[in-house]
């Protein structure tokens, strides 16, 4: 019988790896060079998870991108912001490819996506074409790298979906090849006194050499009762200086396993969650990021595979444990931290928590607060875990304003759902500003930013996702627009685009429409430079030509441009 069982156990290992085998062999790279990578799948991001890996493409744009398998053309996506121009394809195996940042598409997707443009009257598009529109095959040319949408440099990034759920899986578990001998760097250690009340932890930097760690200036801890560890740490591959995130983090106590979280797949759903997976609060004041043990009750991630007692550990039992965190690239490559706790029972303290007289909220709960000049309400489910409400109100002497400043909670509690924010305004402001009217946020330096809002009940009400101060500003100001390469009655017939540069700086742009000779034309918009490009096709006639654009801001103040061009091009049309 135990032959039989592990002849059984051997061809289930047999068939599994021949599965892989056959999984990895079915994608060839989307590149025809080297992988290496600016960026690793699930690294962490403000607000979100990475949801593939970044190739890079030595900071240029206009590189093959090549289709990995045989499939179809399953959505073509064009924005200005986000992943700019991408790609999606289908494969029969049940898994979907992105390709995003890029500079253009094969031709016939690049006609196609034309021709939408157009009938829409639209530069972005969500396309999803019919399943026989775009066959494509294996290794055939489909895109070519770029730097559009919120990109902040030339390169590829490439993504693997499941088609039934969307959810982002990583890439390299497809056998997608990274040379990567390095391993991950620990940079620091934090640690959670949970009953005495530190809740900002305190943090111990950390010397070592190769793969061992350790506290740089203290070899035990002393403290008592429940606890909680965080830890910050980054990756490199090889002939690449990016600091990339880490695929696994475990952690043991006197060598058994108490909690490990791996990087192989998430929910876009899930993303947001990234916000209780960090210490947010020391992201906020430090911009370090530790990845913590302690999983908050409305932390709904799915990348723990072990958490004793939701990542909170008891040490009241007088004794000296031994602590080791190992933390893993997807190459195997691992660092180790090793340092003691010694359980100290004379520093008990049953409650070191200051009792603040202030109003909670429960995160399983809606939560709505109303004073005189202002409302704040809440969700259920809207926070990670139970936090206080605490606001003031304090006056704004400078100009533009139409409120007193409204400080809600601290910047460093973050909020998972959309919350509301309503703002009274004067009652004999004119009605023809109350559009006009939005609320703005102001950072610690002073800075605003506009969050918008609309006019309801006498008040200025808006969502957000972010406490602070907040405040009331008029924009009454129209956006800009800038010839850059183009003025009035030139000859265009040596040129075969002109450009415009737009920008407000107050509510921010929200629409743009441009004609020439009265029919639309489309601009391709680059929102990070803040420009406007159109390149000339059939739309641009022989001789005069008048083009017009007319640029809103989110406050529906506007601008509007008319000039004329002068084409004398014997090719174009008449």
């Amino acid at each position: 019988m135990l032959k039989i069982r592990k002849n059984i156990i051997f061809l289930f290992i047999i068939f599994a790896v021949s599965q892989l085998s056959a999984q990895t062999d079915d994608f060839s790279n989307p590149v025809d060079f080297r992988m290496l990578l600016s960026g690793t799948y699930a690294e962490l991001r403000s607000d979100h998870f990475h949801s593939g890996i970044d190739i890079k493409t030595d900071q240029v744009v206009g590189k093959p991108i090549f289709a990995i398998a045989d499939g179809y053309v399953s959505r073509i996506n064009i924005s200005p912001s986000g992943f700019g121009n991408a790609l999606y394809i289908t494969h029969p195996n049940g898994l979907v490819s992105v390709y995003a940042h890029l500079q253009d598409f094969k031709n016939c997707i690049k006609e196609f996506v034309f021709s939408e443009q157009y009938k829409r009257e639209s530069f972005s598009v969500n396309i999803y074409p019919k399943k026989d529109e775009f066959p494509i095959k294996k290794g055939e040319i489909i895109a070519f790298s770029g730097n559009s949408g919120g990109s902040m440099g030339p390169h590829l990034h490439f993504e693997i979906r499941d088609e039934a759920t969307q959810e982002p899986i990583n890439p390299l578990s497809y056998g997608f090849e990274i040379k990567d001998f390095i391993r991950p760097t620990l940079q620091g250690l934090k640690v959670y006194l949970k009953n005495e009340g530190n809740l900002n932890g305190t943090i111990y930097e950390l010397a070592g050499w190769g793969p061992n760690y350790h506290l740089k200036n203290d070899s035990v801890i002393n403290a008592f009762g429940e606890i909680a560890f965080g830890i910050q740490a980054f990756d490199l591959q090889n002939d690449s200086k990016n600091k990339n995130g880490v695929y696994s983090i475990s952690l043991l106590i006197d060598d058994s396993l108490r909690f490990q979280q791996k990087m192989d797949r998430y929910a876009f759903s899930e993303s947001r969650y990234i916000n209780s997976l960090i210490d947010y609060g020391e992201k906020k004041r430090s911009k370090r990021r530790f990845q913590r043990t302690e999983i908050d009750p409305n932390n709904k991630l799915k990348i723990y595979n072990i958490a004793d007692n939701n990542g909170i550990f008891d040490f009241s039992d007088g004794k000296l444990h031994t602590i080791k965190y190992e933390v893993r690239d997807f190459a195997g490559n691992s660092s180790i931290l090793k340092f003691q706790i010694q359980s100290d029972s004379l520093l008990k303290n049953e409650s070191n928590i200051k009792n603040l007289d202030s109003e909670n909220i429960s995160w399983n709960k809606p939560f709505k607060k109303t004073e005189n000049i202002f409302s704040f309400s809440a969700p259920k489910n809207a926070f990670y875990c139970d936090i206080p409400f605490e606001y003031s109100v304090s006056k704004m002497k400078a100009e533009g304003f139409y409120s007193q400043v409204i400080t809600i909670n601290s910047d460093e509690i973050p909020i998972h759902k959309y919350c509301t924010l309503s703002i009274k305004y004067p009652p004999t402001l004119p009605d023809s500003l109350k559009g006009k009217l939005k609320i703005v946020q102001i950072d610690k330096s002073g800075d605003i930013s506009f969050i918008g809002g609309e006019p309801s009940n006498g008040a200025i009400a808006t969502k957000l996702r972010s406490f602070g101060s907040f405040a009331l500003r008029l924009d009454t100001i129209c956006p800009t627009i800038y010839r850059k390469n183009i003025a009035e009655n030139q000859n265009i017939s040596d040129i075969d685009k002109f450009v415009l540069k737009i920008s407000d700086d107050e509510s921010g742009i929200k629409s743009y429409r441009a004609t020439l000779n009265g029919e639309w034309i489309l601009m391709k918009f680059d929102k990070k430079n803040d420009k406007l490009t159109y390149i000339f096709d059939d739309k641009l006639k022989k001789d005069k030509n008048i083009f017009n654009i007319i640029i809103t801001d989110n406050c529906n103040n506007f601008t509007e441009l008319e000039f004329t061009l002068i084409n004398k091009n014997k090719n174009a049309e008449k």
